[in-house]
């Protein structure tokens, strides 16, 4: 019996899902491919024990952590994952973080659509009213969907982690919603 993914929200081209258990292991080769790995701050090999761990933690009812899969609505594939960290209720700030594994999805809209997803949620059912991310300046594929979801770089820091052996600067990046909401608008009747 094959498990399906529950859906959570969808978009034009990926639905955001719960998590499923049974991916893990495709989550797993993926966090261990340095062509994907290069842009995230995982750098150490992680075992599928390891990932069953972060798996477990994060169904536990983590309210300060929230991460989807990624399933391609045309054939419901696992492409990757996307999530919400640090949700701070106090002050309506969190940062977030994505991962798209299946390099065959890369530079085909799904991190937008994803990320234009998951940034409605967090700022009309969370209540969210910023939420930041990281990236690294040698990733410009992740720096232009982030500005199309609103993004703006406010600090860099300088030589910051290490990429094949070169030390790259680290773009800080925030999106508050009363600048999101406008494009919000525009992505969902285009």
């Amino acid at each position: 019996m094959t498990t399906q993914r529950i859906p959570f929200r969808k978009g034009k081209l990926v639905t955001l899902c719960l998590p499923l258990r049974s991916d893990m292991e495709q989550i797993t080769r993926w966090i261990n491919d340095p062509t994907i790995t290069q842009y995230l701050q995982a750098h150490r090999p992680l075992s599928l024990e390891c990932e069953y761990e972060w798996y477990d933690r994060l169904t536990k009812n983590d309210t300060d952590n929230v991460v989807f899969f990624l399933e391609t609505n045309d054939d419901k594939r696992l492409i990757g994952t996307m999530g919400l960290h640090g949700i701070n209720h106090r002050t309506q700030v969190a940062g977030t973080g994505a991962m798209i594994g299946d390099s065959s999805a890369h530079g085909k809209g799904y991190g937008t659509d994803a990320k234009m997803q998951l940034l409605h949620w967090a700022f009309t059912e969370l209540n969210l009213r910023k939420v930041t991310s990281n990236v690294y300046a040698s990733n410009p594929r992740s720096q232009r969907y982030l500005a199309k979801s609103g993004y703006r770089i406010v600090g860099t820091r300088k030589a910051h982690n290490l990429v094949h052996g070169q030390f790259v600067d680290e773009h800080i990046l925030e999106v508050f919603k009363e600048d999101f909401m406008p494009l919000w608008d525009a992505y969902t009747h285009s």
